[in-house]
């Protein structure tokens, strides 16, 4: 059975020992806004394959579901890199993530 997460349409994951601090926050921003001007995020069919390529399985993982409705950056839905398998297109987020956002945070053992 294919779990109801794997039909999110924005995912962010995130190692557990900093989700309390950036849940402390009223916005969360990564290096990425700063450097490339947005947040990488997945959809839920992603995750397993960016979880492969760009994570360290051995710590403890959740994967925030995002509502895209409560946003209020703009999203845009881009092309893969060259470095993924997936073809479908990648939700980047341009600008700060406002946290009232986020709707579940699923451990990675419960959403894989």
């Amino acid at each position: 059975m294919t779990p109801i997460w794997s039909n999110a349409d924005i995912c962010l994951i995130m190692y557990d020992d900093v989700i309390e601090s950036v849940l402390a926050q009223s916005t969360y921003t990564t290096e990425s806004l700063a450097t490339e001007g947005f947040i990488h995020a997945c959809n839920g069919r992603q995750v397993q394959e960016v979880i492969d390529k760009h994570y360290d399985r051995s710590q403890p993982m959740s994967i925030m579901i995002i509502n895209e409705q409560k946003l209020l950056a703009p999203v845009k839905y881009e092309g893969p890199s060259l470095s993924m398998l997936s073809t479908e297109p990648f939700p980047h987020i341009y600008g700060p993530l406002n946290l009232d956002a986020v709707e579940h945070i699923i451990p990675l053992t419960e959403f894989i």
